[in-house]
């Protein structure tokens, strides 16, 4: 989904439940959830460059660099 000029971010759907994923300015793209469902990996170019940063299902808030 897109957000201000240039961004997108990812969002989650849980039954007819739609919760936003991620809340960075940059670009977020092409989540790919963990096996076990609890860590989700995206594309972003939160530093300029695209780099792969990872995401706990439960927290709310921080996305660490993978």
């Amino acid at each position: 989904m897109r957000g201000p000029v240039g961004s997108s971010d990812i969002w989650v759907q849980e039954g007819v439940r739609n919760s936003r994923f991620t809340f960075d300015p940059a670009d977020d793209r092409y989540p790919l959830w963990s096996p076990d469902g609890t860590r989700l990996v995206f594309a972003s170019n939160r530093s300029g460059a695209y780099d792969l940063y990872e995401k706990a299902r439960t927290v709310r808030g921080t996305s660490s660099f993978f």
